[in-house]
């Protein structure tokens, strides 16, 4: 009897742990799918300045063969952003340190382990406006006090350099690409997912962490990429045990194809299929990006969900981007991909028409904010800025002739290309490695080391 107690709270306190970190990471995904759409179209300007068809392409930075701009050992510049992560200027930092370090730039010092500063824009420390902060050991951190995360205030390896940015200060952690990602998948996928799904994750997120390197585009603010969701979410969640493994189990591995890091893009739960690209309108699809079926999900709650509008609230949404429409007749559904994402969906008022083209755009336009949204366990939701997912039908609701609004019947999380995360989850229950989660997700890839590519 004492066993079987302990057995059920034990089983208890995982469900507790894997609903508390499903909430968590809901936030994100909110604000991750609000980027995908720019980081799409950043892929087709990059596509149509080649000459050669490849799906990305590395250019090492100055100074740099491209052999070393792909190292193992490659050292990634992270710009740390405020408590919210609105702006990049921070009015005052404060940290403190486990492990000695030493500050160099204008005033030279040393900080013994234990021992906090405060940094203002005046302070001596400045030469040039920056200056450096190095620990004296590889595993020393460093707590930023002044920033405020999910998991507290964030801890850091690495070294920083704080610059001088208008009114305040800018700072930028920097760590090899291998710590990096340390911080990377727990903020990225709940650590008490399967082992082999967080080994996919961490391909992923190195994949997408070369492909920074390659681009370089904060490179004027002295980094490749932020902590934010316009990246990836970096020490939002702190290290894990169970995630620095799978980190450590698929070191150096990146997905490419042709011999380039590809776009790995990945999303929360599917509706039964994932997309290709054409859900952001990309000219020349990306071969890697195929449309699979995705059943994995099929128990998760977001697997299926409605939401219910007055016509008032529709029309709310509908003026945010096109304010010369006073009323509507009705909404059609005018093309759906090749995974059943809505392309395009028709606006019919009294004097026009209005095609709304790309998912992202007609998310936008029928964000639920303020309502409720219920998915298929029952549970009840609030609506964000965005629609879950493009993967819906219309059901008009009318009284006689006169229309009174539509509920949307959806299916999943995200914009649904490249790498289900709740599906890549399932499939490792079923007892399917990383690498084969990853090969199903992806069309035609390869896991190559990142030292090696050419």
């Amino acid at each position: 009897m004492i066993l079987l107690c302990f057995l059920c709270i034990l089983l208890l306190a995982v469900f507790s742990q894997r609903k508390d970190d499903n909430a968590q990471y809901m936030n994100l995904r909110e604000e991750r799918i609000l980027k995908e759409n720019e980081r799409a179209s950043i892929r087709e300007a990059r596509q149509s300045t080649k000459t050669v068809e490849k799906t990305q392409e590395q250019e090492p930075q100055e100074g740099q063969s491209g052999e070393e701009a792909v190292s193992e050992d490659k050292v990634i510049q992270v710009l740390i952003k405020t408590d919210d992560y609105s702006s990049y200027e921070h009015t005052s930092l404060q940290f403190t340190v486990h492990g000695d370090y030493r500050i160099t730039g204008g005033e030279e010092a040393s900080v013994q382990s234990g021992e906090t500063v405060t940094v203002e824009r005046d302070s001596p420390y400045f030469r040039d406006g920056s200056f450096r902060i190095e620990p004296l050991e590889e595993n020393n951190q460093l707590t930023l006090l002044s920033v405020s995360r999910g998991q507290g205030n964030p801890s850091y390896q690495g070294a920083f350099t704080i610059y001088q940015e208008g009114d305040g200060l800018r700072i930028v952690n920097e760590l090899p690409v291998e710590t990096y990602l340390r911080g990377v998948v727990p903020s990225e996928m709940p650590s008490s997912y399967e082992m082999e799904a967080l080994k996919a994750q961490a391909v992923c997120a190195r994949t997408y962490a070369y492909v920074q390197l390659g681009e370089n585009k904060l490179k004027e603010l002295g980094a490749q990429v932020d902590d934010s969701v316009s990246f990836q979410v970096y020490q939002n969640s702190g290290t894990n045990e169970r995630t620095d493994e799978a980190v450590a189990a698929t070191r150096g591995e990146i997905l490419c194809q042709n011999g380039s890091p590809i776009d790995a893009y990945y999303f929360s739960t599917s509706h039964g299929k994932t997309s290709t690209d054409e859900v952001w309108e990309a000219s020349a699809p990306a071969a890697y990006l195929k449309s699979v079926v995705c059943e994995y999900d099929k128990e998760e709650p977001w697997y299926r969900w409605s939401v219910t509008f007055s016509k008032d609230q529709l029309l709310k949404g509908i003026q945010s981007s096109y304010p010369e429409i006073t009323d509507i007749s009705s909404l059609e559904i005018l093309e759906v991909g090749e995974g059943d994402a809505v392309l395009s969906m028709g606006i019919n008022s009294p004097t026009q028409t209005v095609a709304v083209q790309n998912e992202y755009t007609i998310r936008q336009i029928l964000a639920p904010k303020g309502l409720k949204i219920t998915r298929q366990d029952g549970s009840v939701v609030d609506g964000g800025s965005l629609l879950p997912s493009a993967y819906f039908t219309l059901e008009e609701l009318r009284e006689g002739d006169e229309l009174k609004g539509y509920t949307i019947h959806g299916g999943g999380y995200g914009h649904g290309v490249g790498l289900s995360q709740n599906g890549a989850q399932h499939m490792a229950q079923e007892g399917n490695g990383y690498k084969e989660i990853l090969e199903y997700f992806y069309n035609g890839v390869t896991l190559n080391r990142a030292g090696e590519i050419p």
